[in-house]
């Protein structure tokens, strides 16, 4: 029959293994997950700013077509066409 102490000697060990597998493997791991998570956000937030800037392309030229038009009208009240 064992002893307590190679008893305990061997539940050290085995923890003490644990650990460094959990260490081996999740810290690779952590930092892949990470990556990938910072990858998407920048993604999210790139397409955001592409969509924004579209939008706001697409607001400014109707806006910018409503101001010419409502000077041309000006315009052509004043000449009394």
């Amino acid at each position: 029959m064992a002893s307590q102490i190679s008893k305990l000697a061997l539940r050290i060990v085995l923890v003490a293994l644990l650990l460094l597998a959990l260490f081996y493997v999740g810290r690779p791991l952590y930092w892949k997950i990470s990556a990938t998570v910072h990858d998407i956000r920048h993604n999210k937030q790139t397409v955001f700013h592409r969509l924004c800037l579209r939008l706001r392309n697409l607001w400014g030229g109707l806006v910018m077509n409503l101001t010419l038009e409502s000077m041309e009208i000006e315009v052509s009240k004043l000449q009394g066409d």
